[in-house]
């Protein structure tokens, strides 16, 4: 009984940190998604019969991070970075546990689908995992996943993020590409989507700030 109570505490403190405004990082609005989603072709790679399925967790993963951005507010606080940029919390709200909860379901279904129903035990296993990854990020680069929650959490994770930095100007400051060592303030952006983002503001008349070397 005592540890599911601590499973459902762990569910409800998860949620309840959606309602909390707190710092946004390019660790984890670009880093762990891309992670992820590299990690799920990796997977795939291994069984390729299984890629035809890409094309529904794909967009399943699209949808839910898209729903995750609805309802974001978002504050600019006075610090910034080392690299001079200014640091913004939000609060992901209620969408955003939503999603959350949508993953972990969809990843079920999609694991009935694909391996054969899941014993109870094991969903609160996965449940009590999913917590542990979301409370530590380190145990993401631990686990060993399926490759279609690699896939819903990265497709999520980055749209989320990209819907957010293609609508809120600084937020797409705060995450803005940085220059490596040695280059300049007006370095060109390696990133596709870096480069999106850029043009998508000059589009509208506005020039980000560009990130200290």
């Amino acid at each position: 009984m005592l540890p599911f109570l601590l499973l459902v505490a762990g569910v409800l403190y998860v949620i309840g940190e959606s309602f909390a405004f707190k710092p946004m990082s390019r660790l984890a609005q670009v880093g762990i998604p891309t992670y992820s989603m590299v990690m799920a072709l990796v997977a795939l790679a291994r069984d390729p019969a299984q890629l035809p399925w890409l094309v529904v967790v794909a967009p399943v993963g699209v949808l839910i991070g898209w729903l995750q951005a609805t309802h974001v507010q978002v504050r600019v606080t006075g610090d910034t970075d080392k690299h001079r940029r200014h640091i913004v919390e939000v609060r992901r709200g209620w969408t955003y546990a939503l999603g959350w909860v949508l993953v972990f379901v969809v990843g079920i279904g999609f694991h009935g689908v694909l391996q054969g129903a899941m014993p109870w035990d094991e969903i609160l296993e996965d449940l009590a995992r999913d917590v542990e990854r979301d409370l530590f990020t380190i145990l993401l680069f631990t686990s060993g996943l399926s490759w279609y929650v690699y896939a819903l959490s990265g497709t999520a994770g980055y749209t989320y993020a990209l819907v957010l930095r293609l609508t809120n100007i600084h937020v797409a400051e705060a995450l803005h590409e940085a220059p490596r060592p040695g280059e300049s303030a007006d370095f060109r952006p390696r990133s596709p989507v870096q480069r999106l983002v850029d043009w998508s503001w000059r589009r509208r008349g506005e020039a980000l700030i560009s990130p200290k070397p």
